[in-house]
């Protein structure tokens, strides 16, 4: 989200702008001197100083009492994101749910991984919902003020509505709906791999990048996301990114016909014959390097350990068909912690709502 400091716009606009823009600053980059602020945002020591009080009052930021010397030599407070507000973030997948409690900081402060031995329904996961947010202590529970489904499928962005999640065997559900009428809370769904993306993009790898690529592989299967001048790529529905629907074909391979990416590229398929699966994601890593020129592609989860053990060999073959060879730190693995950045990834739809606007966010 870019957030710019109007211009001759009405008084409260103004403000509402630059709340928003200083509580981003602190929300993306942590703890910084009131006189920092200033100078990225370009506003005078008192409009900083009125910002910060009136975020504070709103349990949004705090002021830790330690200071920082400014470049004049004067002492300058710190400021940081507060810890109090809390978004539940739940991911369903096919071995089993996570849920977790992220808070503004950009930190998980509370997990629980319950595994499934068979299939549920999206009303059955309504229901585990309800029971693990009635056992959360209460103390927490009252800091919670959104929840975010993690979904590993499709959702259509005007509507909400999951179109598809194969591993789950789910089709065209409504969950938005069904979760805030149990939770009691604003709830916001948002693709797998778009949230693994969003967490690269603000906290991981992709931090500050202007273009990459992030593909994810994990229970759900394989998926992933854009990042394209800064900003991560929905598409006009909101089902942009999906890159396990890949087609892949390559009769020297010996691969089974014409078949999508995440399909060939499931982990089974990786353990039986590392070799051949580490040319198919090559093939793969090249087309997304074509398409989207990124400055890095950060590959999480099983791929990533796929990476891991083939890099040299991956980033040769890729190079020696690429237009501009590109260097060691083009191609990045995450092999573990996919769960974490699914949590923080998909709490940042929730942040994001009441990054745009603080005041008027936690009126609603």
């Amino acid at each position: 989200m870019s957030v710019g400091i109007l211009k001759g716009t009405s008084k409260e606009a103004m403000r509402d702008n630059n709340l928003s823009a200083l509580l981003t600053e602190i929300h993306r980059n942590g703890e910084m001197s009131r006189a920092e602020l200033g100078e990225r945002l370009g506003l005078s020591k008192t409009t900083i100083a009125e910002l910060v009080d009136e975020l504070e009052q709103l349990e949004l930021l705090t002021k830790n009492g330690s200071e920082i010397r400014s470049s004049a030599g004067r002492p300058s407070h710190v400021v940081a994101p507060s810890k109090l507000p809390l978004v539940v973030v739940f991911n369903p997948e096919i071995d089993g749910i996570t849920v977790g409690l992220v808070n503004l900081a950009g930190e998980v402060v509370w997990e629980k991984f319950t595994q499934m031995n068979r299939t549920y329904s999206p009303s059955e996961f309504s229901a585990y919902a309800s029971q693990v947010f009635a056992e959360l202590e209460p103390e927490l529970a009252a800091r919670i003020w959104a929840g975010v489904a993690v979904l590993p499928g499709a959702i259509e962005k005007t509507t909400a509505r999951l179109i598809a999640a194969p591993s789950l065997e789910w089709q065209s559900v409504f969950l938005k709906a069904d979760l805030e009428a149990i939770l009691k809370l604003p709830v916001f769904l948002v693709n797998n791999g778009r949230a693994a993306t969003i967490a690269e993009h603000h906290f991981g790898y992709a931090t500050n990048l202007r273009n990459a690529v992030c593909i994810i592989s994990g229970a759900g299967g394989v998926g992933g996301g854009v990042i394209v001048n800064r900003e991560v790529l929905d598409g006009e529905r909101g089902v942009a990114g999906e890159i396990g629907k890949m087609r892949i074909h390559d009769s020297d391979l010996g691969l089974p016909g014409n078949m999508s990416f995440g399909h060939l590229m499931t982990r089974e398929r990786v353990e039986d014959a590392p070799a051949l699966h580490a040319r198919v994601l090559t093939n793969a890593l090249a087309t997304l390097r074509d398409l989207f020129d990124p400055e890095v592609i950060v590959v999480l989860g099983y791929l990533g350990e796929l990476v891991e053990t083939r890099r040299a060999a991956i980033l040769k073959e890729l190079n020696d068909g690429a237009l501009i060879a590109r260097g060691d730190d083009f191609l990045i693995s995450r092999a573990t912690g996919l769960n974490s950045m699914l949590l923080l990834g998909g709490a940042e739809i929730a942040w994001s709502e009441l990054l745009a606007n603080p005041r008027q966010t936690l009126k609603r």
